[in-house]
């Protein structure tokens, strides 16, 4: 407790990434870690199961809104945290929330509420945060920003990041309404250590105005369904560990 602020925000990072997975940490110690920035203790506002939706809910209280964004994709999130956080009034938290209560599809349907859709218009706001975004240096802003307005995992938007060479990036910077040149702004500044052409310019801005907008909205639930999948899976997995713990003990 005494040390953690003689730490290195990287140093930080690797520990609640740690902690986030072992259930005989102190509770003081998560909790005092919980109220270091959101970018450090994500993992533990994200999994950490000494957590009470009490706790969570303190949490929120005392650090806001970006906080509570992340808190909002827990797998365990109770009536009166849900209400708690519906009680932010953030559009994001509240399209989070809505994710988490949609059925499970079938592999392969499309809703048809998502289909022959067309948008005329760029999302201004939205494009003007992704802007301001990739002015910044560190580009785990921009991923925070995705994760935020596409519903998915952290590591499904690293993935997403990652491949440069793929459709899915301008296909998710397509599903939120970004203008053209925003969305090669976003696609520049997550490629900064890479060799960008002209042509790779002219082959985005191609590929970008090309995409219909009923595919992209399409796919992006797609891969909102396959993490509600895994987080289900993963749910699963650690209440039978859980369990299991519990019967050697109880032997």
């Amino acid at each position: 407790m005494e040390y953690q602020n003689c730490l290195s925000p990287d140093d930080l990072k690797t520990i609640c990434s740690l902690f986030a997975q072992n259930n005989n940490v102190p509770k003081p110690l998560i909790i005092a870690l919980c109220h270091h920035n959101a970018s450090i203790c994500h993992p533990l506002l994200l999994a950490s199961s000494i957590l009470t939706n009490d706790d969570l809910i303190e949490i929120i209280d005392a650090k806001g809104l970006e906080h509570a964004r992340i808190i909002t994709r827990r797998s365990n999130i109770g009536p009166k945290l849900r209400f708690h956080l519906r009680e932010q009034n953030d559009e994001r938290i509240d399209r989070a929330l809505e994710l988490r209560q949609m059925p499970l599809q079938v592999e392969g349907s499309v809703s048809p509420a998502f289909k022959n859709i067309r948008v005329h218009q760029i999302n201004s706001a939205l494009d003007e945060e992704f802007i301001q975004l990739t002015k910044e240096s560190d580009i785990s802003f921009i991923h925070t920003a995705l994760v935020d307005n596409l519903a998915l995992e952290f590591v499904s938007v690293r993935n997403l990041c990652s491949d440069f060479t793929s459709r899915n990036l301008p296909i998710a910077l397509h599903y939120l309404r970004l203008s053209t040149q925003t969305a090669w702004l976003v696609f520049v500044s997550l490629a900064h250590e890479t060799n960008i052409s002209d042509d790779v310019h002219a082959q985005f801005v191609k590929t970008y105005e090309n995409l219909d907008y009923s595919i992209s909205v399409a796919t992006v639930k797609s891969w909102q369904q396959d993490d509600l999948r895994a987080r289900k899976i993963y749910s699963n997995v650690a209440n039978q560990s859980r369990s299991e713990l519990i019967k050697k003990a109880a032997s």
